[in-house]
């Protein structure tokens, strides 16, 4: 989304139009240098950090290596109304967000993507099951 900032219309031009004050401003794009009279010198922001990139890297390997091990959808039993279908995706039970590691194997279950859509759209039974894990070190 672009900032912008108001401009006043020059008074000749308010005078020929009609309406109240505020209709005499008119939006124009937000500058900061051209406002401080400063060419802005920064560069871009980084979509990935360097750090996360390179856990990225790892992560990706760290999967192939375990499609390879466990070529078949873990979840395959455990849900019966959810048929397997789509890749195998790489599924953590304690999430990054609750203290767990996207790095540890054992964190790690190669499961379809249709088991793991349905794991995260039923939490409650997913966690029943043991398929999501809660912070702290909860249950499994």
């Amino acid at each position: 989304m672009r900032r912008t900032r108001l401009r006043q219309v020059s008074p000749r031009r308010a005078a020929s139009t009609d309406g109240p004050l505020w209709s005499t401003l008119t939006r124009t794009p937000f500058q900061p240098s051209a406002v401080a009279g400063v060419q802005a010198t920064r560069p871009p922001l980084r979509q990935v950090s360097e750090k996360r990139a390179a856990e990225n890297r790892q992560r990706a390997a760290l999967l192939a290596r375990l499609r390879a091990e466990r070529p078949s959808c873990e979840a395959r039993f455990a849900f019966a109304d959810v048929t397997c279908c789509g890749p195998l995706d790489g599924h953590e039970p304690l999430t990054r967000a609750r203290g767990g590691s996207v790095l540890d194997p054992d964190n790690i279950r190669m499961i379809c993507r249709a088991h793991h859509d349905y794991i995260h759209e039923h939490p409650a039974l997913a966690t029943a099951l043991g398929w999501l894990r809660p912070s702290g070190g909860g249950a499994r």
